[in-house]
């Protein structure tokens, strides 16, 4: 082999030799950044493709760094936050139990449906009463109409006679019976007698109408009197009921009293359970926000490390072409020198040689 041919692959080695500690370098630093693995993320919908890396860097010169973000920072502040919850929920559920015991005592009874139920016997007995009472006021009135009835057709009647019991009139009768029969008259005068003895008989029949009329009153008299002492006993019952029922009453609202106190802590412990219940969703919310924070920000991290990989390998790539270029520019021309030499020119030189 001559010299020039010693070179020659001498400089083949080192290049292959120097390409390869090239290629070296560039597939650790790729794998630097391939060993940076992302945050877990819930699912694959927010990988980006390649296209739409190569529209958000600019590949022609160094990406701009993105810091990975502290996943156990952040994990530890929601850890905090779910430990404010825990707290905040028992609290909560402290609560709760307040407002179900006050609930549960307001129920009791206590003798509160007892007094309820003998308040509202008062109230039928007291109804009775007032409709007997109504009812004898009724009578009362009924016969009080028939009297005032009775009292001015015996007006009427007593104005229409001279006597004023029949046994006036049958004397009265008796006495022109004798001067018919002892008396001598003409007989328009008899005519006249007659006629009056006829008035006096049909007065007679008045009069007894009147005296029965008359008892008739007396005895609506004795009746409304006997339906006074009926009412006022009614009355007086009336009265001593309103008693019992305002007396029954105040226990009634005795035992009211007791469950409204018992019932008016519950509206301001719903209102600080609502409170803590609001504090605890601000608190979900915030965690939220958080989490959605930092998978943004993890995968701004992520869209930057594929992105510092491709540009790598898109690096590599071209390197790589234009070390196979040249490996191709190389090879040619020593195609075309060795073209140039005389065949056999090594064996004709040891055969000068010797």
């Amino acid at each position: 082999m001559s010299m020039e041919d010693t070179n020659v692959a001498t400089q083949d080695v080192v290049e292959t030799t120097t390409a390869a500690a090239t290629d070296a370098v560039k597939d650790a630093d790729e794998a630097a950044v391939s060993n940076a693995k992302p945050n877990k993320r819930r699912n694959n919908d927010d990988d980006v493709p390649e296209e739409k890396l190569m529209e958000m860097f600019d590949f022609s010169k160094p990406i701009p760094r993105v810091e990975r973000p502290d996943k156990a920072a952040h994990q530890a502040a929601i850890d905090e936050k779910n430990a404010e919850i825990t707290a905040l929920e028992s609290q909560r559920d402290a609560i709760t139990e307040k407002i179900n015991a006050a609930a549960a005592a307001s129920k009791q009874d206590h003798g509160a449906a007892e007094a309820r139920k003998e308040l509202s016997s008062l109230f039928e007995k007291s109804n009775v009463l007032k409709k007997e009472r109504e009812s004898l006021i009724a009578m009362q009135k009924q016969i009080r109409a028939t009297a005032d009835k009775l009292a001015a057709e015996r007006k009427s009647a007593s104005q229409s006679v001279r006597y004023n019991s029949v046994d006036e009139i049958e004397s009265e009768i008796a006495r022109l019976q004798r001067i018919q029969s002892t008396t001598s008259m003409s007989l328009q005068d008899e005519k006249k007698l007659l006629k009056e003895i006829d008035l006096l008989v049909a007065s007679k029949r008045t009069i007894a109408n009147l005296d029965a009329k008359k008892d008739s009153l007396n005895e609506i008299k004795k009746s409304r009197e006997e339906l006074n002492v009926a009412i006022d006993a009614k009355k007086k019952e009336l009265d001593a009921v309103y008693k019992q029922i305002d007396a029954q009453r105040k226990i009634v609202d005795e035992q009211n009293s007791k469950h409204e106190s018992t019932r008016a802590v519950i509206p301001g412990l719903v209102q600080e359970r609502n409170g803590v219940r609001n504090t605890i969703n601000s608190i979900k919310a915030d965690i939220r926000t958080r989490r959605d924070a930092f998978r943004v920000a993890n995968n701004e991290w992520y869209n930057y490390t594929r992105a510092v990989r491709l540009q790598r390998k898109m690096q590599y790539e071209e390197e790589k072409k234009k070390r196979e270029e040249e490996e191709e520019a190389r090879r040619a021309a020593k195609e075309a020198e060795e073209a140039k030499k005389i065949p056999y020119e090594e064996e004709m030189g040891l055969c000068d040689y010797l």
